[in-house]
C-alpha cells in the first residue's frame, strides 16, 4: 500500500533497477501523477530507491510507513469534491474515505457535492436494506440504477442482490453547511420488523467497501 497524504500532484524519481506500479498504473521515472488522499494499491519490483516530491515537502525517499504491505488498507470509497454544487467544473479535492459514517464532508464552504463511488461485497444473495440519513441532499445508485434519493432526513429501501461485488454510487449536495451523511445496512441475517428504522440499521463497515480504479492523470510530456 502507498498512504498519499495530501491531494495533488506527486513526482516519482526511480534509481536502479526498480519496478512501480500505482493502482495497477506503471509509473516511469520522473512522473508526474495527480493521486487523491489515502491509500493506494502499490506494486515494487526490484532493487533501488523510490523518491517522490508532493505539494509541501521536497524530494526524499519515501519511508516506510507510507508504502507497506497491507491488503485491507486500500478499502473504502473513493471521493470527490465539487465547489459547484452540480457537479460542474473541476474536481477541487479527493481523497479515499474508510466508509461514510458520521461523516462532515471536507470543503470549506458550501455550495458544493461530493461524489462516493466504488464497489459493495454482498457475501450472500438475499434481502439488503441499504439506508441513507444526511443533513443535505443525497442519492444513492447501485449497478448503475437510483435506488434512493432523499433531502435532510433518513432514507431506507429493501432490494434483493446477489452474492459478490456490486457497483455502488453516493451523491450528497449541501447548499446550507454542517452537512452529516451516514451510510448504513441490513443484512439478510438481521432480525426484520414490517418497518424500517434507523436504530435497525449499522454501519457498513471497510471490509466490504472497495474502491474503484483511482483515476491517475499523468501530466503531459511526463
Amino acid at each position: 500500500m502507498l498512504y498519499a497524504p495530501v491531494y495533488g500532484d506527486y513526482q516519482f524519481f526511480l534509481t536502479g533497477d526498480v519496478k512501480l506500479a500505482i493502482n495497477g498504473e506503471a509509473i516511469e521515472d520522473n512522473m508526474h501523477v495527480l493521486l487523491p488522499q489515502g491509500y493506494h494499491r502499490v506494486k515494487r519490483e526490484g532493487s533501488g530507491i523510490v523518491r517522490w516530491i508532493y505539494p509541501g515537502e521536497d524530494i526524499a525517499p519515501i519511508p516506510d510507513w507510507m508504502m507497506f504491505n497491507d491488503p485491507y488498507a486500500a478499502r473504502g470509497l473513493y471521493v470527490e469534491f465539487f465547489a459547484h454544487p452540480y457537479r460542474g467544473g473541476r474536481v477541487d479535492f479527493a481523497r479515499v474515505d474508510p466508509t461514510i459514517q458520521r461523516l462532515y464532508a471536507a470543503m470549506p464552504w458550501p455550495p458544493y457535492m461530493a461524489v462516493w463511488s466504488g464497489s459493495i461485497e454482498m457475501e450472500k444473495s438475499g434481502n439488503y436494506a441499504l439506508g441513507i440519513d444526511c443533513t443535505g441532499e443525497c442519492w444513492l445508485f447501485v449497478d448503475g440504477e437510483r435506488r434512493l434519493h432523499m433531502e435532510y432526513q433518513f432514507l431506507a429501501g429493501d432490494f434483493p442482490f446477489e452474492v459478490g461485488e456490486h457497483e455502488i454510487e453516493v451523491r450528497f449536495r449541501d447548499v446550507r453547511g454542517g452537512g452529516r451523511l451516514d451510510l448504513l445496512w441490513m443484512t439478510p441475517d438481521t432480525p426484520r420488523r414490517e418497518e424500517l428504522y434507523r436504530d435497525d440499521f449499522t454501519f457498513v463497515p471497510q471490509a466490504v467497501l472497495r474502491p474503484s480504479r483511482y483515476p491517475l492523470h499523468f501530466s503531459e510530456g511526463q
